[in-house]
């Protein structure tokens, strides 16, 4: 009995179990499933960044990969002072949030006694922080693009059109015009601004006080139209106060004032100014005023200058922008001395205020045991941007130094330590020419050169010959032999010598041999006696006849590659300016004539005798 109750028992399972499997068959076959583990979540996408605007600087590129990111903290700076229009501050370049992070210090303003800035006595121009090789200063080389091409209002030279002084008045000459116009009077200095502009400093008012005031004068069609960038540079001392030294009408050191540097696009002006409400200092005189780094827009209806670098302790000088436009280089010094030398300091700051930092000098540092200072430094030139160059004035010596702003050093690298003045760089082969001195300071013949990088394996010979330079252009060289020939050389990427073309000179005793590269470097113009000569890097040799004009010296400008300017000089007669078309007839044709004359080629400020 108990075992055919198992039997029916087992018999019910089995059956059980056939009817289960049977159901799930048929489940699976209706399409139906289980779903044991939890839905694939769907990885979220954030959307890609869109670049806010920024009239000031190109938006940041993202760094290499494990490329750390320096963050500079924003300069602790006075508030901007503003004179005439109302300034509006740039915004500041924001931090890229990428890569591991290394924070640098602010950048130390300009200011009397600012928290940890070491102070300068009178003997000394700057406060020179402790140099240890490893002070973060100027922060990154900024990431930005360059602007590509000329846009409006760029540096490019207006064809036809020559800005000039006469005897302290602007004038311009404009091809088929009769005669000259007069621009402005009573003008101190100025500096052309391209797309037919000018930009100057001009004396306003009369009586007992007078100012200089920014101004910026443009030809549209054909009418000259001014408008003023900033009201009240400088300011004369009181009547009782003035001296007949350097700083005895504004008291400010005239070599100080009127400093001009316009922007590689166009758009904007650096310019030194006195800081009229701050406290005086010891420099040639007692109670000179110092001078402050300001930026004005080269628009007539928003020029809204502002202040980037105060000051009251010492002088700003010879402002110079770096090739992206972002960056403004500047010199620092209680005196500009009287034969002997003075000590310098160099500093920067961005265009938007932000950044503004010691670099180096007057102290240099050793290089082979021996101390080098910038008394003064001289020569600065930016080779990239974040890369700045400089000849230093050391005695006997004018060694070429370089200083890496993204390194974050006090100390630049000496390229050259036994240079002579006047070193030419070649763009084009990032290389310097240089002569060299001897131990007593003279000039010997031969003409080196140095690459940027690793200096003491890049020097080679370029002209055993070579006596004089007298510039470079991508990579053709200009200069004199001691066999009296002016070269145009074209140069490989190691300095040497690819190809070149020779003019002779018949050079007397008393003859000065002066020649100017043309931009882009494809002519040079040549200047001996009564001479002038036009050398292509083709070989081609061009008279320029000059016709009646009398002169015992002829100093030569060019004012495109097309276009040369020449300054008549002569003891017993008014000077002349000429000028020449070499697309056109190459002659010399008078301009203008006067007791004084004054013109200043592209990047550069011409200073009048005030």
């Amino acid at each position: 009995m108990s075992k055919q109750f198992f039997r029916v028992i087992n018999l019910r399972i089995l059956l059980a179990g056939l009817v289960f499997l049977f159901v799930m068959a048929v489940l699976a076959g209706c399409g139906d499933s289980i779903q044991t583990s939890s839905p694939a979540r769907p990885t979220a996408t954030a959307p890609a960044a869109t670049p806010t605007s920024n009239p000031t600087t190109a938006p940041a590129t993202t760094p290499a990969e494990k490329q750390p990111v320096v963050v500079i903290p924003p300069a602790t700076v006075t508030p901007f002072s503003i004179e005439g229009p109302t300034a509006t501050p740039a915004a500041t370049i924001p931090p890229v949030p990428t890569g591991p992070t290394v924070t640098a210090p602010a950048s130390t303003p300009i200011s009397s006694n600012p928290a940890n800035t070491p102070q300068s006595s009178p003997n000394t121009p700057v406060a020179t922080p402790q140099n240890n090789g490893t002070t973060a200063n100027a922060g990154p080389p900024p990431a930005t693009t360059p602007p590509s091409g000329q846009p409006n209002g760029s540096k490019q030279s207006a064809s036809g059109v020559i800005f000039y002084l006469k005897d302290n008045a602007l004038m311009v000459n404009v091809t088929g015009e009769k005669a000259p116009r007069q621009v402005a009077d009573k003008v101190f200095s100025y500096a052309q601004a391209g797309a037919g502009r000018v930009v100057f400093l001009q004396q306003s008012g009369g009586g007992t006080t007078r100012t200089m005031q920014l101004k910026m004068t443009g030809l549209n069609n054909g009418q000259l139209q001014e408008s003023v960038l900033d009201t009240r540079l400088f300011e004369t001392l009181p009547a009782g106060q003035q001296t007949d030294r350097p700083s005895g009408l504004y008291g400010v050191d005239t070599r100080s004032m009127g400093e001009i540097a316009v922007s590689p696009d166009g758009s904007q002006v650096a310019y030194t100014k006195a800081n009229l409400s701050g406290p005086t200092f010891e420099g040639m005189s007692t109670n000179e005023k110092p001078t402050e780094l300001w930026l004005a827009n080269l628009d007539p209806a928003n020029p809204s200058p502002k202040r980037l670098a105060p000051n009251d302790k010492d002088y700003i000088a010879q402002p110079l922008w770096s090739p992206d436009g972002n960056r403004i280089a500047f010199i620092r010094t209680t005196a500009f001395g009287t034969g002997a030398g003075y000590a310098t300091a160099l500093w920067s700051v961005y265009k938007d205020g932000s950044r503004l930092a010691f670099l180096t000098g007057p102290d240099l540092g050793e290089v082979g045991g021996e101390a080098f200072s910038a008394h003064p430094a001289f020569n600065l030139r930016w080779v990239n941007p974040h890369t700045l160059t400089f000849q230093a004035n050391n005695q006997a010596d004018f060694p070429i130094f370089l200083h890496d702003l993204s390194l974050g050093r006090d100390f630049p690298v000496a390229l050259a330590t036994d240079a002579a003045p006047g070193a030419v760089y070649c763009d084009g082969i990032q290389r310097f020419i240089y002569l060299k001195t001897d131990d007593g300071g003279q000039t010997q013949p031969g003409a080196f050169s140095v690459g940027l990088t690793n200096p003491a394996n890049q020097t080679g010979t370029v002209d055993k010959e070579a006596a004089e330079l007298y510039g470079c252009e991508g990579n053709n060289l200009l200069y004199l032999t001691a066999k009296n020939q002016v070269v145009l050389a074209r140069l490989n990427s190691n300095g040497t010598a690819a190809a070149s073309k020779s003019l002779a000179i018949d050079q007397g005793p008393d003859v000065q041999v002066l020649a100017k590269l043309a931009p882009g470097g494809k002519l040079a113009a040549v200047q001996s006696g009564k001479i002038t000569r036009v050398l292509a890097d083709s070989g081609q040799i061009t008279d320029l006849k000059t016709g009646s004009f009398k002169y015992e010296t002829l100093n030569l400008e060019w004012v495109s590659d097309k276009a040369l300017v020449g300054l008549a000089f002569n003891t017993d007669q008014p000077d002349q300016i000429l000028a020449a078309n070499l697309a056109g007839e190459q002659v010399f044709k008078a301009v203008d004539e006067g007791k004084t004359l004054i013109f200043a080629g592209p990047d550069r400020t011409a200073k009048g005798n005030f």
